[in-house]
């Protein structure tokens, strides 16, 4: 899960839109929204299942925020989706005792990135245990050089202010050729070993896919995420987020698993084309099923589908 805007304008306010106000005095306003998004680390294709707008709610005289947002979102993931066994991945702003305990209080898990300054308590115990020798640590070469380090330990607790929670810490370091070495830092509640720290690691990276295969696509690749196709007078933004999320979403089932798709997407070469040819076809042609059109397609650029 993350958050994303959508819309942004110094000039077009709703009572909807939260506000900010910088240090010249220009007040701007804002859409956005929370997305929850189905992620996995060996596959490319992301697929939203939920959106929560961030938007001044009724009655309330202070903005929305991302916190918020995530405390509706999760009610609305347990109730439309029961059964669904979660794992929640999400940056440092959510690794708070609230929201923590709304994730175990749904029998959810969670991997969620922490950060030194922030949780300067939790850090302070994992340094203490290393010197005692009970952290626990792992090295691993690859061939090409590139090194991951892993350290860990379970059972801390999160904060002197949220002594009923503990938490298992996992430090991770990718040192690469060059000398460089970048460091990730996680909490969790799966439990920390030398059989699942590596699976924990790539769990908790794949976060990125949020970033980079969700609402960079959006925003970059076509769906113009971010323009003003319209604010209308309360929730119109809103409700074209979602549309473009439901798109989008249509898109990202029809790359993983229509094979049609997938064979007119190699035989034209790439995406862009195939969504120019697809939005051609629909100005003038009507279709029953998307079947039919990718079929029709293929005829016009003699593709041989299997």
């Amino acid at each position: 899960m993350d958050g994303v805007e959508h819309f942004s304008s110094t000039k077009v306010p709703c009572p909807s839109c939260t506000r900010r106000t910088n240090r010249a005095g220009e007040t701007s306003y804002h859409h956005g929204g929370l997305a929850a998004v189905l992620v996995h680390p060996e596959q490319s294709q992301v697929f939203p299942l939920e959106f929560e707008p961030i938007v001044k709610q009724d009655g309330e005289k202070k903005n929305d925020c991302e916190r918020n947002a995530a405390k509706r979102l999760c009610q609305i993931l347990f109730e439309r989706y029961p059964r669904l066994p979660i794992l929640v991945v999400e940056d440092a702003l959510y690794a708070n005792a609230p929201h923590i305990r709304q994730i175990i209080g749904y029998g959810w898990k969670y991997i969620l990135n922490v950060k030194p300054a922030a949780h300067k308590c939790l850090f302070k115990q994992f340094e203490s245990r290393r010197k005692s020798g009970q952290v626990k640590q792992r090295v691993k070469v690859e061939r090409r050089g590139v090194g991951h380090y892993y350290a860990w330990t379970n059972q801390l607790w999160l904060g002197e202010q949220a002594c009923d929670l503990k938490v298992n810490l996992l430090l991770y370091e990718q040192r690469l050729v060059s000398g460089e070495t970048k460091r990730w830092t996680w909490i969790t509640n799966l439990n920390l070993n030398a059989l699942t720290v590596e699976k924990v690691m790539r769990g908790g990276r794949a976060r990125w896919k949020i970033e980079n295969e969700t609402f960079n696509t959006l925003k970059n690749q076509g769906y113009h995420f971010a323009h003003n196709y319209g604010h209308g007078s309360r929730n119109l933004a809103s409700v074209l987020a979602v549309m473009m999320m439901l798109a989008f979403l249509i898109d990202q089932i029809q790359q993983g698993f229509d094979k049609i798709f997938q064979q007119l997407w190699k035989g034209l070469g790439s995406k862009s084309k195939l969504w120019e040819m697809v939005r051609s076809v629909f100005r003038i042609l009507m279709f029953q099923k998307m079947e039919l059109l990718y079929r029709h397609l293929a005829i016009l650029y003699q593709l041989q589908l299997e």
